[in-house]
């Protein structure tokens, strides 16, 4: 069974960008900063995930990530995976960080 890539790149495109402000939102909301946290960390395991398995199970032509602009260049691979991996520490000081709504006292 082949998947037509063609058909879901712009969905697909546009859908990480509407879940990645809405992250942004919820890391914004003091309420809600510790699921976005999680979200982004979601984000990240699921790109590195991507990249990994674009790169070793489907073989894919070596793309230039671009997630970083010209500051840091590289393609999908490892390298790439384990720079997101390491942007989870962020996410994981501001889930246990953040402080907790206190519950109103009756």
């Amino acid at each position: 069974m082949q998947m037509n890539y063609e058909r879901w790149q712009w969905p697909a495109t546009i859908g990480v960008i509407v879940i990645e402000v809405i992250v942004a939102a919820l890391l914004i909301v003091p309420r809600t900063i510790r699921i976005g946290a999680v979200a982004a960390a979601l984000l990240l395991i699921g790109f590195s995930g991507f990249a990994l398995y674009y790169t070793y199970v489907l073989h894919g032509e070596a793309l230039e990530c671009g997630c970083f602009g010209n500051i840091i260049g590289s393609q999908l691979g490892v390298k790439t995976a384990l720079r997101n991996l390491g942007l989870m520490i962020p996410a994981i000081i501001v889930f246990f960080g953040a402080r907790r709504p206190r519950q109103m006292v009756r």
